[in-house]
């Protein structure tokens, strides 16, 4: 277990005591437990730590505890004098995270080893200062020196000692006077390490500390160096205390120690914290050996003022005391906290309005050196306190430059404002709520004592919708209601707060969001639970209401609302809503504009047929009316629909407008619609269906958005496109899908569409086909699908023009999709075919990962097909003549077809020629010409296209010639031969002009000559003191 060279030869006479040198080694058992030799000890003991033999003749030390606040025991050898030797090595450190490609790796610091200078005193041993580290991985020597009779303590931590050389301690040799003071247990005689300076800026510090004398002559106080100093590192000594009480050779004393010292020592070589105190190390040495101990790390303030609002010893400053709803009085305790070392003076408060506090100025709080430097203030609402409350708690403070404020809030429900609280048992009545949201208990540590419900929505993906009964609000009114998130993290909880006149157009007014996902204007929700709770704290928002009557939406996800509050309930005799409105964003010229709108009573009572109104209007004027209407039973949702079909290009405003007598009226907002003008593209609508959404197992075409990666093959057999009007020679140049695609995410990615002949009239997963490029109608890498629309009603998407435009030849045809996005949703829709015969009709593979590794299956749905086709007019051309010999040409004359609301226009030219393109072929139209100066043409038979194109020659018949209209009474135009005569007026002027407006011939006086006029139509203008009038006329 040990072995002492040397000593045998101490026994044997051949050494004399006083020279003896020792030198100790710890041979044992591999791995057993170490046994100290004999005059060793081991001080301090942790079930953690084990000191065990290694197979090198070592002694080994380590703790098992992964706490870097363990302290390990210390082996300790016998009373030596002069230098100590030790051998010894530490553990190396390691770090494999650097060389770990995955990012695994581990890191350990290593071993350390440490000496302390250690008293004994019969069995008692006393740990002094610190003699130092050892570093060295491999064996090597470390010489420590300490007072003679003192020991040298080891301490080991994944370290190891080799062997321990040194000189036995003899009292007989220790003759030299000797003055050594052995320093422990140093600590302030408060618990507190805090301390302020006096109004002299000086700063006191009392410690508690124990001084052995560990010398051999008995000190006195006024010896040399028989003194205390307190310093720190930073600023140097502070102060020099000297000791008061005789010490004997061994002997040891706790004594109190006071310093006093100028806080400029401390300025002068630091800067203040935040906080505005001093950051001081305070160490203690004795003036012998100049060791020291360590006293805590201490603030100190210098003499100013520092005072807070605070909770209680809750040091943390509060700067707004929020009330929240009351329903009644309630009062608030705050605590006025003096931290500073100056007595606080509060000269003057200022309480706003709706509050009371139960003090008054003037008062004071004492310094932050007595032991109560504090003061409680109770702050109480107002019993005749209303609505929302709010205003800033200020008190004045003699020396202070600015008043210390406290932000007062909260919200009292009294009076007959509009005010919900979600407390009863059911849903509150004149409210609109999805099924998703639910009353929940919220935590009252959280929400408040005695509120047993609030508006949740427990779901992260869904957001639910909460609708007001109507309001009424005057200009500059704000309501007011709490939220909190259902957890302080992500980017799911929200409540989004809007605004309608009709429950079916909103505008928004509010976005609330966790802290981190905050972007723009969207206010924030609180980010913390109060202590012991498991609910996010709510917090209290204010929305501007506009003026007049509407209701609030509040769309709700993973979130609560509480307390709604503020505004009037408005009086309702009737109340309907827009649950839903289809109206398309764009049209064409001669094609019917389908809209649709969806009624829904919320009344209790019904609104009997015929008793109201439905009207269609279009650019502000009356398109469609239904007076036919049915009954409105109670809770249910009527759809109504109605269409017009535009003649010209441009843009159109579309409403709904419900009337009821003459003082209801429920319009929804203007829809605009961009009207094309009819072309040779045209889309047709292959197949039918119902809606259907792509969750995980639908198996939806074209694309399973479920997944972000779909491709789908789909065969369109001969006789399933005829049935909708492709037949061979059909040119495709588009195509689209009726659905909705989820507006909560972006679906960006590769699109590609491919169309091939194929003689499949079904498709199974066993017959994919490869799709080449020479199939490719529609590639983009970057296609990006457009925001619109909403859930539940179908509308194009997934809308393109080909690339390379492709011809139907006939036979069976394959459509392949391809759709590889960086989005997925559940919430995505298409109208398709589930029927039997359709579905083995289609495939598709679907997945997050590389596409190429899915598996194809059966598709459970054949996707309702929209291809844009190109078709080539027909036409319908011919002259018009105003005489039945033709020698007369008539231009202007306008020729109008139509067939039902399909409606072509055309104007003749010069010639009297005209030419009108038909691109709805397949009907029959009505024609009809009118010409100024001719009357009215109607063709007696339908214009049919079935044998092509059309020429109709028309003749007119001309207006007998009047006059009608000219002031002067008697007034009369004759036409006679060549020349034109005006009587019954004075003052006559004539002009001839030609219907292009060209000026042919004038005259100042009643008569003019017509005879250099070619044949036509010509208009005569005549201007005389009677008045001024024209008159179309025809030379032949």
């Amino acid at each position: 277990m040990k072995k002492f060279f040397l000593l045998a030869m101490l026994a044997a006479g051949l050494l004399t005591a006083s020279a003896e040198q020792v030198t100790v080694t710890f041979e044992g058992t591999n791995g057993s437990t170490f046994t100290p030799p004999e005059g060793w000890s081991i001080q301090g003991e942790s079930s953690d730590f084990r000191f065990i033999y290694m197979s090198d003749g070592s002694v080994r030390g380590s703790s098992t505890s992964s706490s870097t606040y363990v302290t390990n025991p210390i082996l300790v050898t016998p009373q030596v004098m002069g230098d100590v030797i030790i051998n010894y090595k530490v553990d190396e450190g390691y770090d494999s995270w650097d060389d770990d490609d995955y990012g695994y790796g581990s890191y350990d610091e290593g071993g350390t080893i440490e000496f302390w200078d250690y008293m004994k005193s019969g069995d008692t041993y006393t740990k002094g200062s610190s003699l130092g580290y050892g570093y060295a991985t491999s064996y090597a020597n470390k010489t420590v020196t300490v007072e003679p009779g003192h020991c040298v303590g080891i301490e080991l931590d994944s370290s190891q000692v080799m062997s321990v050389t040194y000189t036995l301690y003899d009292p007989s040799q220790d003759t030299e006077e000797r003055r050594a003071l052995t320093l422990t247990s140093p600590k302030y005689v408060t618990t507190s390490t805090t301390f302020y300076a006096d109004e002299n800026n000086n700063v006191e510090v009392s410690f508690n500390i124990t001084i052995t004398n560990s010398g051999n002559v008995v000190l006195n106080p006024g010896d040399e160096n028989y003194t205390l100093t307190l310093y720190t590192d930073t600023h140097g000594d502070l102060v020099t205390i000297p000791i008061t009480e005789a010490l004997a050779v061994g002997e040891q004393k706790t004594v109190t120690v006071t310093g006093t010292f100028p806080i400029s020592l401390l300025a002068a070589k630091s800067s203040t914290q935040s906080d505005g105190s001093y950051r001081a190390g305070f160490r203690v040495r004795e003036n012998f050996k100049r060791t020291y101990q360590a006293l805590p790390w201490a603030d100190v303030f210098p003499y100013e003022l520092k005072y807070q609002f605070q909770n209680g010893n809750v040091s943390t400053a509060v700067t707004a005391l929020d009330f929240g709803f009351l329903t009644g009085t309630a009062s608030k305790t705050i605590t006025l906290m003096n931290q500073g070392s100056r007595v606080v003076n509060v000269t003057a408060m200022d309480v706003p309005t709706g509050f009371t506090v139960d003090a008054a100025a003037p008062f004071t709080v004492a310094s932050a050196r007595e032991t109560e430097h504090s003061k409680e203030l109770t702050i109480s609402v107002k019993d005749d306190a209303s609505g929302i409350i709010n205003g800033t708690l200020s008190l004045t403070i003699e020396g202070a430059d600015e008043p210390l404020t406290l932000d007062l809030s909260g919200v009292v429900a009294s009076g007959d404002n509009f005010f919900e609280n979600f407390e009863g048992a059911e849903m509150p009545a004149g409210w609109i709520i999805d099924s998703d949201l639910a009353l929940a208990t919220p935590d009252a540590k959280a929400w408040g004592e005695g509120n047993t419900h609030v508006l949740a929505n427990s779901k992260s993906t869904v957001t639910a919708r909460a609708i007001t009964p109507r309001l009424t609000a005057t200009e500059g009114e704000t309501l007011v209601f709490q939220a909190a998130p259902a957890n302080t993290y992500g980017s799911y909880p929200k409540v989004s707060v809007y605004y309608s006149t009709n429950r079916l157009d909103w505008s928004l007014l509010k976005n609330i969001v966790n802290p981190s996902a905050a972007e723009g204007d969207d206010e924030k929700f609180a980010s913390s639970k109060p202590s012991g709770s498991s609910d996010v704290a709510p917090l209290i928002y204010t929305v501007d209401m506009p003026a007049g009557e509407g209701y609030l939406a509040f769309d709700i996800c993973y979130a609560r609302i509480d307390n709604v509050y503020g505004c009037h309930a408005a009086a309702v005799e009737h109340d309907l809503m827009y649950t839903a409105s289809n109206v398309p964003s764009a049209g064409i010229v001669n094609h019917a504009v389908n809209t649709s709108a969806t009624v829904k009573n919320l009344n209790t009572t019904a609104e009997a047929a015929g008793s109201y109104t439905m009207e269609l209007l279009v650019n502000g004027e009356v398109a469609k009316t239904a007076t036919e209407t049915p009954e409105l039973a109670s809770a249910t949702a009527v759809p109504f629909e109605m269409s017009f079909t535009p003649h010209e290009a441009g843009t159109y405003t579309v409403r709904y407008r419900l009337s009821i007598g003459e003082n209801y009226t429920l319009e929804t907002s203007d829809y605009t619609i961009e009207v094309a003008a009819e072309s040779a593209n045209a889309d047709i609508t292959v197949g039918t269906g119902s809606l259907i959404s792509t969750p995980s197992s639908s198996d939806t075409t074209p694309i399973c958005n479920y997944y972000k990666n779909t491709h789908s093959e789909l065969v369109f057999t001969e006789d399933y496109l005829a049935q909708y009007g492709i037949t061979p020679g059909t040119k495709l140049t588009g195509i689209a899908f009726n659905g909705y695609y989820d507006t909560n995410k972006t679906f960006t990615g590769t699109y590609k569409v491919y169309l091939t002949p194929t003689e499949l009239s079904a498709i199974a997963p066993a017959d994919v086909v490869a799709l080449t490029d020479d199939m490719l109608v529609y590639s983009n890498t970057s296609y990006t699908e457009p925001k619109g629309g909403s859930i539940g009603d179908a509308a194009p998407v997934l809308k393109v023009t080909f690339d390379t435009p492709y011809t139907y030849n006939g036979g069976n045809m394959l459509l392949g999709i391809v759709g590889e996005f960086g989005s997925w949703s559940s919430s995505c829709q298409y109208v398709g075919d589930t029927s039997e015969g359709m579905v083995a009709r289609a495939i598709l593979r679907a997945t997050d990962s590389s596409i190429e590794t899915a598996s194809w299956k059966q598709a459970k749905m054949f996707a309702q097909t929209i291809f844009t086709v190109e078709q080539t007019p027909a036409s319908v051309a011919g002259v018009i003549y105003g005489d039945t010999d033709k020698t007369v040409t008539v231009a202007d004359a306008e020729i109008v077809l139509t067939s039902g609301d399909v409606m072509y226009k055309g104007t003749s030219d010069e010639n009297g020629a005209y030419s009108i393109n038909v691109f709805q072929s397949d009907k029959e139209y009505n024609l009809k010409v009118t010409a100024t100066g001719y009357n009215d043409y109607t063709a007696a038979n339908s214009v049919s296209f079935a044998n092509g194109d059309v020429t109709i020659e028309i003749i007119l018949t001309a207006e007998e010639n009047s006059v009608d209209g000219i002031a002067a009474e008697g007034c009369n135009v004759r036409i006679a031969g060549d020349m034109i005569t005006v009587d019954g007026a004075t003052d006559v002027r004539l002009a001839i002009y030609s219907v292009n407006g060209m000026l042919c011939c004038s005259a100042a006086q009643n008569t003019i000559s017509t005879a250099d006029l070619a044949a036509g139509i010509y208009v005569l203008r005549v201007e005389a003191a009677e008045g001024t009038n024209t008159v179309r006329f025809i030379k032949k």
